[in-house]
């Protein structure tokens, strides 16, 4: 008799399941053990833990089809919970019968009556004994059962609540837009992969030829290789091993890369997985209810979180005449757009977004507590005047010497004011026109540049100046702090 099997489909859980009509043979249950498929003896089927390619086409194999899962995952829920309940009443009954077995054997105990020791009653006394503590022991443990049993049950009803609760969904969303962007990225690697390659096939030049295939051979990017592997004997290589060890040539090597990534490439493997994951995401969108359409103001900045969301590679919104071209290195994902370019009107745009699912969220940034210190480039007349006050300081010590104000661009300046130990830096100044070495010392008032000429530890710092970028006034009066310095200097 040839054997019957059905195969179903539940967007809910995304499982795979199949209903034999008899026991399978031993080759065909090996086939759909291998495939991820257990045996769930209670609903009498095979089921897989998630959806895959292989998984469907085993499916479609065996059953010609896959038709929609008939029964929900509350309604498994409830049927599991069902079970559970009966087993535990099951036990609550056993656990009463236990009961009454020891109180039954416990009568002959009821006035006092001790164990004879030495008696010929004293055998069957200390059996009944026995048996009383067993049974008591019994209803115990079933007791237990019952409490484990009717948590279990309860467990099951709290699990599908919570499957269809909005936030669970939601983060659902989330892990499948994971997902899209993950097979997204493996699909962009490929197709960036094969142009490098071709690239260097283009090359005339053997001996730059054969120097960028060692290089790009071993090469490794963020979502894999450049090269698969090679099969040698009953071992595999790299194809940059390969080549060390001679088993094949440059130009081999090549050709051998090329046809990979084209086959690769061509493989509906991965497009299976992304449009799977678009209808599962459109399912899941639809338990929510529909997505409201964007009616804020566009901006390239939207456009492309969209984008990179959808798992397109570094995209570049741009604003058009009358809408938003959108720009990725690679080609875009199959659903938003073909090629490397898409342009669309604003209305379009939301119009696109809105039927793919995704929603604006806008958040505003929280303003900070912090007090302001503005970054102020000063006028060469002030910069002169707080120089002075910084010599003067600097007078003070026994080996302090003055400096002078320094001037430069603003290019001169940001090529040197990077790293801990570059000529130029930014410090505060607190009221008196002094530098701050810690916000606990004093309120600082202004940011003001510096570097450049210091010679030596104990020189004043130089006020810098930027002679390309707009100068204005300190907030510091800086005439009265400088005779202030001179007055105190004279004395």
């Amino acid at each position: 008799m040839t054997v019957q099997i059905d195969a179903t489909y539940s967007p809910e859980d995304n499982k795979l399941r199949l209903y034999a009509s008899e026991r399978l043979d031993e080759a065909l249950y090996a086939r759909v053990k291998a495939a991820g498929f257990k045996w769930a003896p209670k609903q009498d089927l095979f089921v897989a833990p998630g959806w895959s390619p292989e998984r469907e086409d085993l499916c479609i194999e065996l059953a010609g089809e896959i038709t929609a899962e008939q029964t929900t995952v509350a309604e498994r829920a409830e049927a599991k919970a069902a079970r559970l309940e009966a087993l535990a009443g099951k036990r609550e009954r056993e656990a009463y019968g236990y009961v009454a077995a020891a109180e039954r054997i416990s009568e002959r105990f009821a006035f006092g009556q001790p164990i004879l020791v030495g008696h010929h009653s004293e055998r069957k006394a200390r059996k009944d004994q026995e048996k009383m503590n067993n049974a008591m022991c019994r209803s115990v443990a079933c007791f237990e059962a019952v409490d484990y049993w009717n948590y279990r049950a309860s467990a099951v009803e709290r699990h599908a609540n919570q499957k269809t609760c909005r936030r669970t969904t939601l983060n659902r969303i989330k892990t499948l837009l994971a997902d899209l962007r993950t097979y997204q990225r493996r699909i962009n690697h490929g197709q960036f992969a094969l142009a490098r390659w071709q690239d260097i096939a283009a090359l005339e030049d053997e001996r730059q030829r054969h120097e960028l295939i060692d290089g790009l051979s071993g090469a490794f990017a963020h979502d894999g290789h450049f090269a698969p592997e090679l099969p040698v004997g009953d071992k595999r290589k790299s194809m940059w091993s390969a080549l060390r060890d001679g088993d094949v040539t440059p130009d081999e090597a090549l050709q051998i890369t090329v046809d990979y990534w084209v086959k690769r490439n061509q493989s509906p493997y991965y497009f299976r997985w992304v449009s799977h994951l678009l209808n599962r995401l459109a399912y899941e969108r639809a338990e929510l209810g529909e997505v409201p359409r964007f009616e804020g103001a566009l901006t390239p900045v939207i456009i492309q979180g969209f984008a990179r969301a959808h798992g397109a590679d570094k995209p570049k919104a741009t604003k058009t005449g009358d809408g938003f071209m959108l720009v990725s290195n690679l080609p875009l994902p199959v659903h938003i757009g073909e090629g490397t370019e898409l342009t669309l009107s604003d209305a379009e745009w939301r119009d696109l977004m809105q039927g793919l699912g995704y929603e604006v969220i806008i958040t505003e940034r929280a303003k900070s507590t912090k007090p302001s210190c503005p970054l102020i480039n000063p006028t060469p007349e002030q910069a002169e005047k707080l120089q002075a006050l910084w010599n003067a300081d600097a007078a003070k010590g026994k080996y302090g010497r003055p400096n002078g104000v320094s001037t430069v661009t603003q290019a001169v300046y940001s090529r040197n004011s990077k790293g801990d130990y570059s000529p130029f830096n930014t410090i505060k100044l607190d009221q008196h026109g002094r530098r701050i070495w810690s916000n606990r010392d004093a309120t600082p008032v202004c940011r003001v540049r510096t570097g450049g000429g210091r010679s030596c530890l104990h020189q004043a710092e130089a006020v810098v100046v930027i002679e390309d970028k707009p100068q204005k006034a300190l907030p510091l009066d800086l005439t009265a702090l400088l005779s202030e310095a001179q007055t105190q200097e004279a004395s």
